[in-house]
């Protein structure tokens, strides 16, 4: 930027902002090296002195006997910007709280407080195959990988597509190296993406695979020493992975409950570890804050397994029971609550653990009976609630027709109520909160009026609101 461009911006200043000369020529000179600095366009530089001298002349009163030299006019320059940097950080954090809009209608003409935004969902790009029954796993770089899942009924599927949130848009990922489905898919520290075990519509599969979102490719892991499916897979604090429960063979009557299995990231390799007291599959598994594992719920031989929890302790590799639960119940969820109390959901009633003292507690009883939903926790800290079928068993999924009502939990008051519903009705979908608060509901089966059950390959936003 030229020193005739800067003159002639100080002389305009000069005429509009302040009657002293003197003092627009001082704050100009301790303002001038910052203008000339950085890798910045001359508008740039242009638009950062005229902001920078405004708030300046804005905040002086300067007699015109008074003019500031030297070291004082200096200091007395510095805390005015200080100030007027404040001030503008503070603005930009209210407006991005949705407190504040630009030129909005107001008495005053910059500055406009903006009514609460209403919850709501609102449809977001469709995937490219429809997948119920996939597995949906958040990024490091925020985008969402939806992976395998039955396709054309029961066939499995080996194909993976990615969305990413700031354009609402999926596109295919390189496939598995095996297609499955009722597996696993855990994050790892390193960002990659770890798939273990599942069915391949013939056989229990005992391989894993690795993710690499970096380069869209998948390569292969340690084989895990049971092949199983309808398990779980949790991350623990040492950066392992805990494989528990599942079917291992033959129809689920006749299987036996094989020990856990962790998988070290480091070695690429999987080792035994203790076996739960319960053989279950389709049960829930949290890691607690103090870094034990709670797996609830859960079937055996077809029917709802006992009420009985379990907790599992990383550092001896042993389980020890975690009390009964209130409620029987198979299709449920278990999500892990700020205060380190897990709410399992399922049919209508609801109920939390409390990780202090081990004990089981009823909480509000859901508006709607529903297995097969989803529970996410909010950036607020509630659960949100969607979907499901309508359960008539409050143990087991005596499932009826898709659903597409959504609520919310909130533990400060051990309270439901309803929130918007979704955009179409669905089951056996995935939710995934986005780094921007949103949720992705994606997928799932649903209903059309003249064909009955359809698998959806529809994705939808639910976006919390402000305000509330």
């Amino acid at each position: 930027m030229t020193d005739e461009r800067i003159d002639a911006l100080i002389r305009e200043l000069d005429v509009q902002s302040n009657p002293d000369p003197d003092f627009v020529r001082s704050s100009y000179a301790a303002l001038r090296p910052r203008a000339r600095a950085g890798r910045v366009s001359d508008a740039s530089r242009i638009g950062r002195l005229r902001r920078d001298l405004r708030l300046v002349l804005a905040g002086a009163r300067w007699p015109t006997t008074a003019r500031p030299v030297g070291m004082v006019g200096l200091v007395v320059l510095l805390v005015l910007l200080v100030v007027a940097t404040m001030a503008a950080l503070a603005l930009v954090g209210a407006l991005n709280q949705d407190r504040l809009v630009l030129n909005g209608p107001s008495t005053d003409p910059s500055v406009a407080v903006v009514s609460p935004r209403a919850p709501g969902w609102t449809a977001t790009g469709t995937m490219i195959t429809p997948r119920p029954g996939h597995v949906a796993t958040l990024l490091l770089d925020g985008r969402v990988l939806a992976l395998g899942g039955p396709i054309e009924t029961i066939t499995p599927s080996n194909a993976a597509e990615l969305y990413d949130p700031d354009t609402g848009a999926w596109a295919a990922t390189g496939s598995m190296l095996a297609p499955r489905f009722q597996y696993t898919a855990t994050l790892l520290p390193n960002g990659k993406v770890l798939v273990a075990g599942g069915h391949n519509d013939t056989n229990e599969l005992v391989s894993a695979e690795l993710y690499d979102p970096f380069s869209g490719t998948w390569s292969p892991t340690g084989a895990m020493e049971t092949a199983r499916y309808e398990h779980t897979a949790t991350l623990l604090r040492d950066g392992k992975v805990l494989v528990t429960g599942g079917i291992v063979a033959g129809d689920a009557a006749d299987d036996q409950m094989p020990p856990g299995e962790l998988y070290d990231p480091a070695s690429g390799t999987w080792t035994a570890t203790g076996a739960m007291a319960t053989d279950r599959y389709l049960h829930t598994a949290t890691l607690l804050p103090d870094g034990k594992v709670l797996v609830a719920g859960g079937e055996q031989d077809g029917s709802p397994d006992g009420p009985f929890a379990e907790l599992y302790d990383s550092i001896n590799g042993t389980w020890t029971a975690a009390g009964t639960m209130i409620t029987l119940r198979g299709a449920r969820t278990a999500t892990l609550l700020p205060d380190g109390k897990v709410l399992v959901t399922g049919g209508s009633s609801a109920e939390l653990y409390d990780s202090q003292t081990g004990a089981w507690s009823a909480t509000q009883r859901m508006i709607a009976a529903r297995a097969g939903h989803t529970a996410t926790l909010l950036a607020d800290g509630r659960v949100l609630v969607a979907g499901g079928s309508g359960s008539a068993e409050e143990s087991a999924c005596q499932c009826h027709a898709p659903l597409g009502s959504a609520e919310l939990y909130d533990p400060s008051t051990g309270t439901w109520s309803a929130t918007a519903s979704m955009v179409a009705v669905r089951s056996g979908h995935t939710a995934t909160l986005l780094p921007d608060g949103r949720v992705l509901v994606v997928s799932g089966n649903g209903m059309e009026i003249g064909i009955g059950s359809v698998m959806l390959a529809s994705a939808e936003l639910y976006d919390p609101g402000s305000g509330n």
